[in-house]
């Protein structure tokens, strides 16, 4: 087989797959709120509903909801105004012109019911990691019999920190460590020391002014010597 198509058929196998995951993720995803673990249980004295067109009984699923649709739709908005605003500041740093977002029409985009259910469980996993992080701290300090709202705020700080941190390309701490000076090493391997070299004493401006006084006392009694 030629090497072009060996190659064009391994990208389509991946490509292919990776379809295939994403459509199953979705697929789960979007029956997740219909599951029994996140329904309600239904109240037995209710009255029962007929379908308009065949006048079957009706089966009616109570899902949990974390987060309401208004705020989803809030999210959603606020998302495509920062977007748009990324895309102006680009665009003019380019000296280009490109449309902006109509008032009267703005783009209002969705969320599917699968992706508004993977939220809803990561954020409440996110609410239960943070609160046993406060619990913790309160069974530990043993001066309180509630959690406190400063015991909520370390308890979110370090679960942000335990699932956002490993995800931050900057560092979040800066360390700073003492400067040590490099050890010089002669000829032999030997290390010097500061009585070896003059060069490495290091300035002392109190004693400088003294101590050219006495190089220039030695040089005028050499020069008499001489003389």
């Amino acid at each position: 087989m030629p090497q072009g198509l060996a190659e064009r058929k391994s990208t389509d196998a991946f490509m292919d797959g990776a379809k295939k995951i994403r459509k199953a993720v979705n697929e789960t995803w979007k029956r997740a709120p219909k599951a029994p673990m996140f329904t309600r249980k239904p109240n037995p004295n209710a009255k029962q509903r007929l379908h308009p067109k065949t006048g079957k009984p009706m089966k009616i699923v109570y899902t949990n909801r974390l987060i309401t649709g208004h705020a989803y739709n809030i999210a959603a908005s606020g998302a495509a105004v920062a977007a748009m605003g990324l895309l102006s500041r680009e665009a003019k740093a380019l000296r280009l012109n490109i449309e902006k977002e109509s008032p009267n029409t703005p783009w209002l985009p969705r969320y599917s019911k699968g992706a508004k259910a993977l939220l809803e469980q990561f954020l409440c996993a996110y609410g239960q990691e943070a609160f046993s992080n406060a619990v913790n701290m309160k069974n530990s300090l043993d001066t309180h019999k509630r959690v406190t709202s400063k015991m909520i705020a370390i308890g979110f700080e370090r679960a942000h920190n335990s699932v956002f941190k490993s995800m931050t390309p900057p560092c979040s701490t800066v360390c700073v460590a003492p400067y040590t000076k490099p050890t010089k090493v002669d000829k032999d391997g030997k290390k010097k020391t500061s009585n070896d070299d003059d060069d490495e004493k290091e300035y002392d401006p109190k004693n400088a002014e003294q101590e050219a006084e006495d190089d220039d006392q030695v040089e005028d009694n050499a020069d008499d010597e001489q003389e």
